[in-house]
């Protein structure tokens, strides 16, 4: 083979690499939104599957007296605020997965992959007010 021959070759092969380099990146990044709404989720039900299950002790304890139901509620809050803080922090971990997501899947050369390979953006997580609020728990009992 000439010089000639082996050199496009060379280069084809360093462009071919690169291409695969960049195409796992985006692949990774996709999966890292996925993973990242995974753990908001894995809280959100631990949330919610927990929260029931304190006020049921609330209103068995209601009729027994007052020291006991002051230590129910002192143990929601410190379930509640463990549980809001990490909520809170996976929030956080999936925005900047979905953020660094979007930027890679814009930015060149990755926007001539991800569009050849149909990668899509990812949304932000927001909620509105009233998901963000805490439970009331004078309903719940009442």
């Amino acid at each position: 083979m000439s010089l000639g021959v082996v050199a496009v070759l060379v280069i084809l092969f360093l462009i071919a690499a690169y291409a695969v380099t960049l195409y796992n990146g985006l692949v990774r990044l996709k999966h890292g939104v996925g993973k990242a709404w995974a753990n908001i989720d894995v809280l959100l039900r631990q949330r919610h599957e927990e929260l029931p299950k304190l006020v049921e002790t609330c209103r068995q304890y209601m009729q027994h007296e007052r020291s006991t139901l002051e230590q129910v509620i002192s143990a929601r809050n410190a379930v509640s605020s463990g549980l809001e803080s990490g909520i809170a922090d996976r929030r956080e971990l999936y925005n900047e997965a979905v953020n660094l997501n979007n930027v890679r899947i814009e930015q060149f050369p990755d926007v001539i992959l991800a569009r050849l390979f149909g990668f899509k953006e990812a949304a932000l997580l927001q909620f509105s007010e009233a998901e963000k609020a805490d439970v009331n728990l004078k309903a719940l009992l009442g």
